[in-house]
């Protein structure tokens, strides 16, 4: 059974697990057919019903659970993730293997606009959004606006960085990828494939598109980003 499904309204490529919560996040109140076969629907009725409370074994680790929290109050460390699906309105850092070598924090490039992708080399539309539009849009605002690529690997087999490599040289795309651990995709609440995001030099949100963009759409975004917009 595939892992995933491509969305009939904005085209994004979409777990199969998160087919609901991607239908309530970005298209409330549309009515989405997506057209799963039975064995589907009932593994998405089975994660809808699956209980919300932690295993037993989790619940023991409570008490370990509440001493980190208190040294985390006490060093003043407060990481604050959104809820599961949730946009959250100042990017939340991270640092992720690149593609150049290394390790990339994504609060090393406070102080610029950032256009950051979250992909899959799988993708059809990220395939195309690259080639038509990031591509293209990196020629024209490289010098002024960070470009990252996150390849959170929805779709097909795990990538690696040899993967990345080969897809960056398919579609002429010279700046940076990263390679997301898991962790990422879900503190920006990201469900599909591609979504795209610009943020402010403050790391605040200025807006996020899921599914594949226009060069035109992002320009205009970008555009008000540099102008303080």
């Amino acid at each position: 059974m595939a892992g995933f499904r491509k969305c009939p309204v904005c085209g994004a490529s979409v777990k199969l697990t998160n087919v609901q919560q991607h239908t309530k996040r970005v298209h409330s109140g549309t009515k989405v057919e997506w057209n799963l076969s039975g064995e589907e629907e009932a593994a998405v009725e089975e994660v809808r019903r699956r209980p919300r409370g932690l295993p037993r074994r989790e619940r023991m680790l409570y008490p370990v659970v509440a001493v980190v929290v208190v040294v985390g109050i006490i060093l003043g460390v407060i990481i604050l993730v959104p809820p599961q699906g949730q946009v959250p309105s100042v990017a939340p850092n991270f640092i992720l293997p690149s593609s150049d070598g290394g390790n990339v924090r994504l609060g090393d490039f406070r102080g610029s606009v950032i256009l950051l992708d979250f992909m899959d080399p799988h993708c059809h539309n990220c395939q195309e959004e690259t080639a038509e539009a990031l591509t293209p849009l990196h020629g024209t605002y490289g010098g002024q606006v960070v470009f990252l690529s996150v390849d959170v690997g929805f779709i097909g087999p795990p990538s690696n960085l040899g993967d990345l490599l080969n897809f960056k040289a398919a579609y002429g795309a010279t700046w940076t990828y990263l390679l997301d651990d898991g962790s990422v995709a879900p503190m920006y609440g990201v469900t599909g494939t591609p979504t795209t995001f610009i943020l402010r030099p403050d790391l605040t949100v200025h807006s996020h598109y899921v599914g594949k963009s226009s060069a035109s759409v992002l320009s205009s975004a970008l555009d008000a980003a540099l102008g303080g917009g």
